[in-house]
């Protein structure tokens, strides 16, 4: 019964582990690569990234409009359709087609444009499996420690 017990114990924390392990390293790549943002809207976000240095090419932004700004100070925002702001113009004719690299004030910035939605199913599936994997690993990590203290006890006193 002790080697049963064991093993299942031994198996759910390797199992557990090696389901953080995909989570951890997954979840994260898929929500930043995929510039796909779970919010409580629909639509069109900017980001904007500081450059270091002064990119090949970059277009000079005197007058930038109020979403241009927030994702300055703030590093995203939420725009909502592309006709509620110029940076969505200025990506696709001076841009790659999903960023630009922008002069303003002195400072190189990098924006680039992505979609939120509401209904962001995938990303809350790989969210709840990143926590899930963390409590039955957490979990099995106390019980496995728990036990081994216990057996050394036991052994002490037999002693």
């Amino acid at each position: 019964m002790k080697v049963r017990t064991n093993l299942m114990l031994a198996v759910v924390f390797v199992v557990s582990l090696a389901f953080l392990c995909v989570a951890s390293v997954y979840v994260p790549m898929v929500v930043e690569q995929g510039w796909v943002r779970q919010s409580r809207y629909t639509g069109l976000f900017i980001a904007a990234d500081e450059l270091a240095e002064k990119p090949q090419s970059c277009y000079n932004l005197d007058m930038p409009d109020s979403y241009v700004l927030e994702a300055i100070n703030n590093r995203y925002t939420f725009v909502g359709s592309a006709n509620n702001s110029q940076i969505f113009q200025i990506i696709e004719m001076h841009g790659d087609g999903w960023s630009v690299n922008i002069e303003y004030n002195n400072h190189y910035y990098q924006i680039g444009k992505g979609y939120a939605d509401a209904a962001a199913p995938w990303e809350r599936v790989l969210n709840t499996l990143l926590t899930l994997s963390w409590i039955i690993w957490s979990i099995t990590a106390i019980i496995t420690t728990s036990t081994v203290i216990i057996r050394k006890k036991q052994k002490k006193q037999t002693n």
